[in-house]
């Protein structure tokens, strides 16, 4: 369950990334572009997952004690399982919950991430004999 967000996380994360800073660079300083393209490319990405994650975090927590009202111990038969009940009882939104405490942690982290990289970046590009003349 956890492949089946990570790697289409990952991939979405750092194309997001490259498409946003791509946009940003000719109107914003490097590291405007680096900064918004981290946070948003990290937003875009828990987004799109938020659902797997929710579905996963629910067959983590199923069982005999976490619901009193099922007569048997699991909650759910399998993940599609999960995903279907969880729309269909609780609407298309729960399938979001916590996401909005997620970007709030990510996101900042991911922004300053890629500014400092992007920085560090620059700054080791002219130390580079084969850039230099890309400095001058």
């Amino acid at each position: 369950m956890a492949f089946l967000s990570s790697v289409p996380s990952t991939m979405l994360y750092f194309a997001s990334y490259e498409a946003i800073k791509r946009t940003l660079t000719p109107w914003t300083p490097d590291w405007a572009a680096h900064l918004a393209a981290g946070g948003l490319g990290d937003v875009i990405a828990s987004a799109a997952v938020a659902p797997w994650e929710v579905v996963k975090t629910r067959l983590q927590l199923q069982g005999r004690y976490n619901n009193p009202l099922r007569r048997t111990e699991y909650n759910y038969r399998s993940w599609p399982n999960a995903m279907w009940s969880l729309y269909r009882y609780e609407g298309a939104a729960s399938l979001f919950h916590g996401l909005g405490a997620t970007c709030l942690r990510d996101a900042p982290f991911s922004a300053l991430q890629f500014a400092i990289y992007g920085a560090l970046r620059a700054a080791t590009a002219c130390a580079a004999p084969r850039h230099a003349a890309r400095c001058a």
